[in-house]
């Protein structure tokens, strides 16, 4: 599985480091869209839909190369904060980062409590949470509490007031600053031969006062496509010529774009023109 399927999220917490204050702040990184097993077929069936051209090119849209034409590749990032008026700065080793936006997110998951009465979910919480109960709810003298305890919520924290262990089935909406942060490939001797993600990796820093900074290595995409340019350089000092064939192979259900080739031709010659 490629790398970049993974979550990129970096958290720290007021008990993992020395901090002045309670604030925390946390990067989170949404995972790129991953291709289904079984590619345009699968996910055609998985939604119900036929195999026709208007939906292969939905299929290679939303799973196109994440880098552009040129080569830029756009990352979402998130910036999860203890309090919307926290203070912080941000920066990136590598890319240009835009002005922040004040942004929503949706989460759906289940979270296991563990001898806790109460749970922290360290968000921005906009409006109320659904938190129910799902299978038995073990009480300290390992006998099932029944009904499950009453779950109550103050902001961030959900509270049922006795010690338990359970799953929790969760919803709700957050708050968080989101930033796009664009990276233009490297080149020359910046670059690793043998592995294109080098032209592309960065690190992206925020630090609050009386805090200790928060440091985020930037999850890649599959280096498909697009990564790394799509333009080819010729050699202008090349004796052979300079006129080339591009062949670009595309997949023939899903339009895909699979691979393209610069290949040299002999240059035509000069047609005189009319009258000559």
């Amino acid at each position: 599985m490629a790398k970049n399927q993974h979550l990129g999220l970096t958290l720290v917490s007021p008990l993992s480091l020395v901090s002045e204050s309670d604030d925390w702040l946390e990067i989170e990184q949404p995972p790129w869209p991953e291709k289904p097993a079984g590619g345009f077929a699968a996910w055609a069936a998985a939604l119900g839909k036929e195999l026709t051209a208007a939906n292969g090119l939905e299929y290679q849209e939303q799973y196109r190369s994440h880098c552009l034409e040129d080569g830029l590749l756009e990352v979402e990032l998130w910036v999860h904060l203890s309090r919307p008026d926290l203070a912080y700065a941000i920066t990136a080793s590598h890319g240009l980062l835009s002005e922040k936006s004040r942004d929503i997110g949706e989460h759906v998951y289940s979270e296991t409590v563990r001898w806790q009465s109460s749970l922290d979910l360290g968000r921005e919480i906009a409006g109320k949470v659904s938190a129910r109960w799902e299978g038995g709810v073990i009480g300290r003298d390992l006998a099932f509490i029944a009904p499950p305890p009453v779950i109550t919520q103050t902001g961030s924290v959900l509270d049922w007031g006795v010690v338990c262990t359970g799953t929790l089935r969760l919803k709700y909406t957050e708050e968080h600053d989101t930033y796009f942060l664009t990276i233009t490939p490297r080149t020359g001797e910046d670059v690793d031969p043998d592995d294109l993600s080098s032209a592309y990796s960065s690190t992206v820093t925020a630090v609050f006062a009386g805090g200790e900074p928060v440091v985020h290595e930037v999850e890649l995409p599959e280096m498909k496509g697009f990564c790394g340019g799509s333009k080819v350089s010729v050699d202008p000092d090349d004796e052979e010529g300079d006129c080339y064939d591009l062949y670009i192979k595309y997949h023939k259900c899903t339009g895909e774009e699979i691979s393209r080739e610069l290949v040299r031709v002999a240059c035509p010659e000069n047609e005189p023109a009319e009258g000559d």
